[in-house]
């Protein structure tokens, strides 16, 4: 419940955001160099677990965060989102057709592989720190792996 409410602040955040950068862009594109953004500070959105978000409350979770992946790095607000069980019913099209970048590690089937970015094969990752990568704008995917896990 917390958690909505705090994306629903969020979507709220980004409209005030952009309405701000309309009124007065130049002064914003001053402050870019100043504060390295949009002259907002930067807000980051860690979401655990997705699944059990959008299972909770999935028209208001997925608007919200439509508009983030959408609106929110042209102002500064950036999300990260995790989940355990990647499912079509979880993790609405919408969501991953949103996404910018894409970090999957082993899925215990070939559906949730397709599920999550589209393809085959996050099935066969060996485990620990083994994953796949898919970066901004990006139709390929890298098999990368990440010591220390």
């Amino acid at each position: 419940e917390k958690a909505v409410t705090w994306l629903q602040w969020v979507d709220a955040e980004i409209e005030t955001r952009i309405q701000k950068m309309a009124e007065g862009l130049s002064q914003i594109a001053l402050k870019w160099n100043e504060k390295g953004s949009s002259g907002q500070p930067p807000i980051l959105i860690i979401i655990r677990e997705l699944a059990d978000l959008v299972t909770e409350a999935r028209e208001v979770v997925t608007r919200a965060i439509e508009r983030i992946t959408k609106y929110g790095g042209s102002v500064g607000i950036h999300l990260i989102g995790a989940t355990q069980c990647p499912s079509e019913t979880t993790i609405p099209e919408k969501l991953r057709d949103g996404s910018i970048s894409q970090f999957v590690f082993q899925t215990s089937s070939r559906t949730e592989s397709i599920v999550t970015l589209g393809i085959d094969g996050a099935e066969k990752l060996l485990g620990v720190g083994d994953g796949f990568l898919r970066l901004s704008g990006g139709q390929s995917v890298s098999r990368v792996y990440i010591p220390d896990l």
